[in-house]
């Protein structure tokens, strides 16, 4: 017997946690929580990342991976996969962003503008999908909570480490001040 939330309990619990557009978030990683001991400066975050960020949940499990790439004029460019697995379905979301980043202290504020959201499930979840109307409900809602906001997006991320090859973030939620995932990215 496989026992389903109902919808009304998954979309809460999905739009909480991507209110803040999981983009960078999507973005960077592990955890960490400690704040790095020394400042951390522009030119240790300038160039290309590839970052996996994992979200906590009950019933469902968000991952993301994304290629996240800084410039030295505060652009940024990312390219993110969504990965939504809901019991034995895996739910897949690719989405690019761009927009601009800013660090001040140890704290990484990016403002994201997001993309076109296209989904890319594999070959046994669009056959579920197609099959069960609970699954397509689930589909759809997580593409319009995915792609909802026409708005730009605001993404604060402490960095807790720094080396040459690897960044150690906590992604804390604007407006409440709480963390909410962890991330780790590599060059």
């Amino acid at each position: 017997i496989i026992i389903r939330p109902p919808p009304q309990q998954t979309n809460r619990i999905f739009t909480r946690t991507m209110m803040k557009k999981l983009f960078p978030t999507l973005i960077l990683a592990t955890t960490i929580s400690t704040v790095h001991a020394e400042p951390v400066n522009e030119a240790q975050l300038i160039g290309r990342w590839q970052c996996t960020t994992e979200y906590p949940q009950r019933e469902v499990t968000i991952t993301t991976n994304d290629t996240l790439t800084l410039h030295p004029n505060h652009r940024a460019d990312d390219n993110g996969t969504y990965h939504i697995r809901l019991e034995d379905i895996n739910f897949r979301y690719q989405q690019p962003s761009s927009g601009t980043w800013q660090l001040e202290r140890n704290m990484l504020t990016f403002i994201w503008h997001d993309g076109l959201l296209t989904p890319h499930h594999d070959a046994a979840t669009r056959q579920a999908i197609r099959h069960d109307p609970a699954l397509r409900r689930a589909d759809r809602a997580f593409a319009r909570i995915l792609s909802q906001s026409s708005q730009p997006a605001t993404i604060i991320l402490r960095i807790d480490s720094l080396d040459a090859h690897t960044m150690r973030q906590t992604q804390i939620d604007d407006q409440t001040g709480q963390e909410m995932a962890q991330s780790i990215c590599r060059r």
